[in-house]
């Protein structure tokens, strides 16, 4: 798959966490209650009380649980059509990759779907990717939207606005305690960006901690040192991957053991 370009630093906000992000998004994308955001069904509460504080409603699409909990596109039809006949103005769609709760992971011909979906109704898509390195399922990988964007027509690359959220304070790094993530934005109209600059600067900057541990993320200590640290991380790392992922399949097979309960590999 093709290799996405360098952002541009006025395209990146470094933030207290995804959360900041996702408010950031929401305060300014919703104006009233007819302002509308497609939301996965099962999702992170996070969106449903975000949209709520600032006035604007929800438009639920349903995940397929009998397919491992992935996306049909299908259904984001019917959940964008039928908002659309309630009046309802939709601003932008949510998508959970890897998704939480449900630990569904989507693949490329998905996410190109979902990003063609989104030109096609001139909608935003708000990327949540803050469980990319949580990963356990064998011959599985996470792709990033931004990635399969640049596979696609160039008519898509131009019209698409997408706004990717990561985090420290999930995966593998900082859960929960570390507060540090950071918002990227694509595409998106340089008045927008603007208004999203001065709510951040309310905010003041990101703190001091939080911002290493992303540097430590997007840039980690495995080259230009000495063995020894990069053993130290590798390890560590290592060990914090292989905890989370026994944990994973252990609760994923006691579920299934026991009686009327179903769970989906995570």
């Amino acid at each position: 798959m093709d290799s996405v370009p360098e952002p541009k630093l006025d395209e990146i906000f470094l933030t207290e966490g995804a959360s900041q992000g996702v408010h950031l998004l929401l305060s300014t994308l919703i104006v009233d209650k007819n302002d509308a955001i497609m939301i996965p069904i099962p999702q992170y509460p996070l969106y449903t009380a975000s949209i709520s504080l600032n006035g604007g409603s929800p438009a639920p699409y349903f995940l397929n649980e009998s397919k491992g909990w992935q996306l049909d596109i299908e259904e984001l039809e019917r959940s964008y059509q039928e908002s659309k006949q309630q009046g309802k103005n939709i601003k932008a769609i949510v998508i959970i990759n890897p998704g939480n709760p449900t630990g569904s992971i989507l693949n490329a011909e998905t996410i190109a779907k979902i990003l063609e979906f989104s030109v096609r109704n001139r909608i935003v898509v708000i990327a949540d990717e803050v469980y990319r390195e949580n990963v356990y399922k064998e011959n599985t990988s996470f792709i990033s939207f931004r990635k399969v964007l640049e596979t696609l027509s160039q008519e898509v690359r131009d019209n698409c606005e997408l706004a990717s959220l990561h985090s420290v304070s999930k995966g593998l790094l900082g859960e929960c305690g570390l507060r540090g993530g950071y918002l990227y934005l694509h595409n998106f109209n340089p008045l927008v960006v603007e208004q999203l600059v001065k709510l951040k600067s309310i905010n003041l900057c990101s703190n001091s901690i939080g911002q290493l541990m992303v540097e430590l993320m997007v840039n980690p200590p495995i080259s230009g040192v000495s063995e020894e640290t990069k053993t130290k991380f590798e390890t560590e790392y290592k060990a914090l991957y292989d905890s989370l992922k026994y944990r994973a399949r252990l609760v994923t097979k006691e579920l299934n053991s026991m009686r009327n309960i179903h769970c989906q590999e995570v």
